[in-house]
């Protein structure tokens, strides 16, 4: 199931310089095309693929546009009245910010299949605020971590610090794109092939590789769950670093047992 936006932005705010002299006296988004307004083939389309509010900004003649568009529900137009400076493109889109924030704001719907974060899975299901807390707390937990095995740990195998490093660094971070996950990866492989890992170790380096697909997946469903394998993996890799030294030899003895 594909996730679609359902905001959009139309920039109606030009002068139609280019267009003169039909925009003399109506503006540019009014001119008729094939017997209706550019806008309403606009907006007709939007209104085809979902979207359900439309941000329009105005400038030249806005009254015209603002009394063309204000009967319109398919989509619902939200005016950005630009009538008092011209602003450009990138102006208008920043002054109509606050109306469209969901879509320009790195919306969740959008967002979620490609950022495998704690952050991105959990925001669809406690909003942001509650989302944000979560993740903190997950970065904090992840600043520890580090911390404290490179203080007390700085002797043991760099393959298995670096992947710790790895995983704590993508249990930290809010927003992080599937390819950030390479470096996690590398490490997850490099565990595995070294042989380190017992049967859980191997499960979870597996998933690791499979985050990114997995969160593709999941996160068009609106699923929350890819997110955490990276802390989960990182828990597993603090627990075998502090293993006491009798668990960690039993664990080496069936290692070898297996291999």
């Amino acid at each position: 199931m594909s996730v679609k936006p359902n905001k959009a932005m139309v920039l109606a705010a030009g002068l139609g310089v280019r267009m003169r002299p039909l925009t003399d006296n109506m503006p540019k988004p009014l001119v008729r095309v094939a017997g209706q307004p550019l806008l309403d083939h606009v907006l007709d389309k939007l209104g085809s693929a979902g979207v359900t509010e439309a941000v329009v900004n105005v400038h030249y003649l806005p009254d015209q546009i603002i009394e063309h568009t204000k009967g319109r529900t398919r989509p619902r137009v939200i005016i950005s009245d630009e009538r008092d400076q011209v602003l450009g493109t990138g102006g208008g889109v920043v002054k109509a910010l606050p109306l469209q924030r969901e879509v320009l704001g790195d919306p969740a719907g959008t967002a979620v299949p490609f950022q495998p974060t704690v952050f991105m899975n959990v925001r669809g299901l406690v909003g942001n605020r509650i989302g944000e807390a979560i993740q903190l707390a997950f970065a904090i937990a992840a600043v520890i971590a580090v911390a404290t095995a490179f203080r007390y740990r700085h002797g043991s195998d760099v393959r298995l610090l670096r992947a710790l490093f790895f995983a704590c660094s993508v249990s930290a971070s809010p927003y992080m794109g599937a390819y950030d996950l390479l470096p996690l990866t590398f490490a997850a492989v490099a565990l595995l092939a070294g042989g380190q890992l017992d049967t859980t170790g191997r499960r979870l380096a597996q998933l690791v590789f499979w985050t990114p697909a997995l969160q593709l997946l999941f996160g068009n469903l609106q699923i929350p769950g890819p997110g955490f394998i990276a802390p989960v993996f990182a828990a597993y890799l603090m627990l075998k670093l502090f293993a006491p030294i009798a668990g960690r030899a039993g664990q080496d003895k069936g290692l070898a047992a297996a291999g």
